[in-house]
């Protein structure tokens, strides 16, 4: 179906695809719900532009909506009268670039200073620690087994699994919330090479995969509570994607940026991601800067953490580059 509405002086053109996402009354408008961005509902659900757009395609996760523009090919964002001329200026590649160029820490310390600071997902076994994983999160959720509710899900067609792998899109990190349980793996080696063929990059997973031997070799990120020989319908039932999802302690989006590392992974809400990204880029370097004055002899009094004339020193560093 193909839909015109106006708000603000903004005329967007719709395409409404198979997966849409977060129902909303027709008539009603938000403002800055996601990431201070005109939000639009577009035959019952939200819709983000920041331009005149001429294709909307709704993917299927929690507000992330594909957008193509002539001036925008590869479904960046950018601004009109909806935004006040808030332009954004990284491309999913840059930001994912940028992120992994950064340390984790000092990206869980900006989104901790933003008032998120329980968005790190530990415990889990980090199967490929010399790995860095940055991506965007598809969710998909497991209740445990149940006869009545597998052959439910079973008459549905593809299982879930199948459909989570078969779109993905490129730089999809899959999260699944197994509750816990490692009496039974979601996936095996055959589900996650169409995963990886995709575009996927990371699965992250409270709960057991099956195959691991073979995994661990895969050019993919993997965070797990274990691994086990059966197959899901042991234990588990896929029932739900593309929701909110639990893993470990932390709520998970989809759509929500993720990075991964040998410590675990950090879970960033999609509107704060860029914000972060240059955050903890800056926190790195003055932290490279402290380091270096430690290493040849400093003493750490007053320059960890750094007084006054310490922070002097370092900005006329930062004015010699």
């Amino acid at each position: 179906m193909t839909q015109t509405q106006k708000l603000a002086g903004c005329a967007v053109t719709a395409v409404i695809a198979r997966s849409l996402v977060v129902p909303l009354g027709t008539n009603t408008a938000i403002w800055g719900t996601l990431g201070n961005r005109c939000v639009l509902p577009i035959d019952g659900y939200l819709a983000r532009t920041l331009q005149p757009i001429e294709r909307l395609v709704a993917a299927p996760r929690f507000g992330g909506f594909r957008v193509r523009t002539r001036r925008d090919p590869d479904g960046v964002l950018g601004a009109n009268s909806c935004t006040g001329g808030r332009e954004t200026r990284m491309t999913d590649h840059e930001l994912f670039e940028k992120l992994k160029g950064v340390a984790l820490d000092s990206a869980w310390g900006s989104l901790a200073r933003l008032g998120y600071p329980d968005q790190f997902i530990g415990g889990l076994q980090v199967i490929r620690p010399e790995r860095v994983m940055v991506g965007r999160a598809t969710t998909l959720r497991y209740v445990p087994m149940r006869k009545d509710l597998a052959e439910t899900m079973r008459a549905r067609g593809h299982a879930l699994n199948a459909e989570a792998v078969e779109e993905a899109q490129p730089g999809d990190v899959l999260v699944v919330d197994s509750g816990g349980c490692v009496e039974a793996g979601f996936l095996g080696d055959n589900i996650a090479a169409r995963f990886i063929y995709r575009g996927g990059v990371g699965i992250v997973c409270d709960g057991a995969v099956r195959d691991l031997t073979v995994l661990r070799e895969m050019p993919l990120s993997l965070y797990l509570r274990g691994a086990h020989a059966a197959a899901s319908g042991r234990r588990i039932v896929a029932v739900e994607r593309n929701a909110p999802v639990r893993c470990v302690d932390v709520t998970v989006l989809p759509g929500d940026i993720l990075m991964g590392d040998a410590e675990g992974v950090l879970v960033i809400p999609a509107a704060l991601a860029e914000q972060v990204a240059v955050e903890a880029a800056a926190t790195d370097d003055k932290e490279l800067f402290l380091r270096r004055k430690l290493e040849a002899g400093a003493s750490i009094y007053g320059v960890y953490p750094p007084n006054e004339a310490t922070l002097k020193e370092y900005e006329a560093s930062k004015q010699g580059r």
